[in-house]
Parts: C-alpha cells; sequence; structure tokens
C-alpha cells in the first residue's frame, strides 16, 4: 500500500479461529515508523469491522516521515495467530506527484485545430498510397484527368481539349506529343490496339498514333503534317480497334487549329 505525506493512512488485519474470522476481540496496534522500526504508538485501540477484520487509523499529522509505516495487530483472545502486522509506504516511487495539480507531468500545451488541419493537408501524397484508403483515393484524383479518365500532358489540357499549331511540330522527346492515358483501368486495355482515327471536320491523323503501353495511346506530328491543317474549331474522336476487333471510342474533347501567322499578337 502506498501514499502520499500528510495523508491518514488505515492499517487492516484479518484475525481466525479455527478457520473462520474471529470475532469479539479485544486488539491493541503498536505503529513503527521508517527502517529502524521507531514505535510511533504503542496500545492503541483497533476497531472490529466485523467476521474477524479490525483496522486502525493513524492521523495525518503522524503521517510526517518518507518510508514505511508498519502496524502490529496484538490479541490475547480466542485467534488461531495473535500478532498481525500491516504495512504503507509512505511518499515512495513517485507517489508525491498524484496530486491534483499533476506536478512534474509533460505539461506541453497541445497543438491547435489549425495546426493540425494544417499538418494532415500538408502531407505528401506519396505516404498515403494504401489501396483502399481516402489518401489513397485523393493521391489517384490528383493525377486524373476533370472526367477522371485520362492524365493529360501539354498540349492537351485536362479536359481532353486538344490545340495545334500550324507549322509546329509535336514530337516526344521535346514532351510535345499528345497522349491519352487511362490512369484507373476504366477502358480496354490498349495492348495490340489499332488507332482508327482522330476525327475533327473530316482531319485524320490514324498513321501518326503509337500504342505506348496497355493504357497509353501516343499522337506525335511533324511540322510538315500541321502544315497542312487548316484552322478549326470542332469536336474530335479518337476511336481504336481492340486487338478483340472491338471498335472503342477512348476520349473526345475540342480540337483547335490555330495558324499563327493569322493570330494577333502571336
Amino acid at each position: 500500500m502506498i501514499e502520499q505525506l500528510g495523508t491518514a493512512i488505515t492499517f487492516h488485519a484479518f484475525f481466525v479461529a479455527s478457520g473462520v474470522g474471529a470475532t469479539g476481540l479485544t486488539v491493541t496496534v503498536e505503529v513503527y515508523e521508517g527502517t529502524t522500526g521507531t514505535p510511533i504508538v504503542t496500545g492503541a485501540s483497533a476497531t472490529e469491522m466485523g467476521d474477524g477484520l479490525y483496522y486502525y487509523t493513524l492521523a495525518s499529522g503522524s503521517v510526517d516521515a518518507e518510508g514505511a509505516y508498519t502496524a502490529v495487530f496484538q490479541t490475547v483472545g480466542t485467534a488461531d495467530q495473535k500478532h498481525l502486522a500491516a504495512q504503507w509506504q509512505v511518499q515512495v516511487a513517485g507517489v508525491e506527484n498524484l496530486d491534483a495539480a499533476v506536478s512534474g507531468a509533460n505539461t506541453t500545451t497541445p497543438p491547435t485545430a489549425a495546426v493540425i488541419a494544417d499538418t494532415v493537408w500538408d502531407e505528401a501524397n506519396a505516404g498515403h498510397i494504401a489501396a483502399g484508403t481516402t489518401g489513397k483515393n485523393l493521391s489517384d484524383m490528383a493525377a486524373r484527368s476533370g472526367s477522371g479518365t485520362e492524365v493529360i500532358s501539354s498540349p492537351i489540357t485536362t479536359t481532353s481539349n486538344v490545340t495545334l499549331f500550324i507549322g509546329d511540330d509535336y514530337n516526344d522527346t521535346d514532351s510535345r506529343s499528345i497522349e491519352w492515358t487511362d490512369s484507373d483501368g476504366v477502358l480496354p486495355s490498349f495492348t495490340s490496339a489499332t488507332p482508327l482515327a482522330f476525327n475533327a471536320q473530316g482531319l485524320s491523323f490514324a498513321s501518326t498514333f503509337t500504342i505506348v503501353d496497355a493504357n497509353t495511346i501516343r499522337l506525335e506530328l511533324t511540322a510538315a503534317q500541321t502544315a497542312t491543317l487548316k484552322p478549326v474549331s470542332s469536336r474530335y474522336y479518337l476511336v481504336t480497334t481492340l486487338a478483340s476487333g472491338r471498335i472503342v471510342t477512348v476520349a473526345t474533347g475540342f480540337l483547335t487549329v490555330i495558324d499563327p501567322a493569322k493570330t494577333p499578337n502571336l
């Protein structure tokens, strides 16, 4: 049993006679303080609680030093064991910090709600990519286009709109190719597919397409090819024939062809 300084402590003893609690005994108590056994209470009377259990309370004023407080309960009545001891440890093993102020504890001020929110939203996507988690969903959404189907690189926008300048090269080496990538697997595999057409008001670039991988189709154009284009603003449709022979429209958007020589401020 452990307690703090200046706090009353109650000792208990259980007397047994013939294997059951011994009641009606006259019990006196001696209390010793410290490891040297200095007596501080002599011949005090214990109080019977019932069923062979007796107690004695040492007043708070007498609990004035750190260490052990030992009480010896004594009786001359009918009991199997006439002397019983009980002990308290006072102000040991950090008990002095078990107070209302929790002195000595970590009192660091917790972060505010705003700081917690900022820390969460500033987390890198790369650290939250476990399948089935909200972090993974947000990371995937950041990589997708507005339609949720393609991840687009310039000169095609995130809404699948394409802008071409007459006389320009659109080569992958310059990071200028036009690519459609199915990042979330909603389209069939492009492996062994054949691009049929990129149609917009009669324009067709079928021969300039490349199947990059199962999810990506690339369009590259030379300056000689774009030199033959005419200014136009029209919806286009990218159509492929899959390895199975089935025809699939991969993407649609608006194609804008601009002639820099005839455009003001260019």
